[in-house]
């Protein structure tokens, strides 16, 4: 039985507490007013096994991992992106982020050193046109105009064909990216990969990027930092 947390005053919440523990064969909750014996409860953290998700110290191993992933060079830059592909997972945003790197469509500013993206039109996959100001201090100087990086590729490890996901096909197209944005062609949304083949995609990424809405806890960031 998995009991939500209730308020203290709440008639619910005092009838829960009067019974659940002692009729219930077991609890998880995140309420601490339960009162429980000690002794019969059982601590489940959040965690990775290490043994499973560890760094591989062959550097060309892992290059030839890199090459069979996605083909990118040893001197290219990879981002890996491991999560389901649901509407609360934003990655569909993995796009256009491949598109303002691969076209370097962003301006930096001067003063805050942070970066301003130009507009996009997402049809035809070209910058509509280039912000002069900066979106996070307000300056009016010209912003140093980013570099384009065609040697960043990204990488997302997820089903194509969720029920309830983005079509992420059809991104990709919109935004002409099919070059640096790369799939794997074999998930399914009930059918993943072993954990030795995961730890290897993680070793393949030079860095690790998870665009959310929510998590229930998200561990493919704990198993990407192991």
């Amino acid at each position: 039985y998995r009991a939500p947390p209730l308020h203290k005053n709440s008639r619910p919440g005092r009838r829960r507490r009067r019974w659940l523990p002692e009729g219930a064969r077991s609890v998880v909750t995140r309420d601490p007013r339960f009162k429980v014996n000690p002794l019969r409860v059982r601590v489940i953290p959040h965690g990775v096994d290490t043994g499973a998700f560890h760094p591989i110290q062959d550097r060309g191993q892992v290059a030839e991992l890199r090459r069979e992933l996605c083909g990118v060079r040893p001197e290219d830059t990879l981002i890996g992106c491991v999560a389901r592909n649901q509407w609360r997972k934003h990655v569909a945003q993995l796009a256009p982020l491949a598109w303002f790197l691969a076209t370097g469509s962003y301006g930096k500013c001067g003063s805050c050193q942070r970066l301003t993206l130009d507009e996009v039109d997402n049809v035809l996959g070209v910058s509509r046109r280039q912000k002069m100001k900066c979106e996070w201090c307000g300056q009016g100087q010209m912003l140093e105009r980013g570099i384009p990086r065609p040697d960043i590729h990204l990488y997302y490890h997820g089903s194509m064909n969720e029920p309830a996901g983005w079509d992420l096909r059809e991104v990709v197209r919109s935004h002409r990216v099919e070059s640096n944005l790369h799939f794997s062609n074999r998930l399914r949304s009930t059918v993943g990969v072993p954990d030795q083949e995961l730890c290897q995609i993680y070793n393949c990424f030079d860095a690790f990027i998870l665009p959310t809405a929510a998590e229930g806890f998200g561990l493919p960031i704990l198993e990407a930092m192991s």
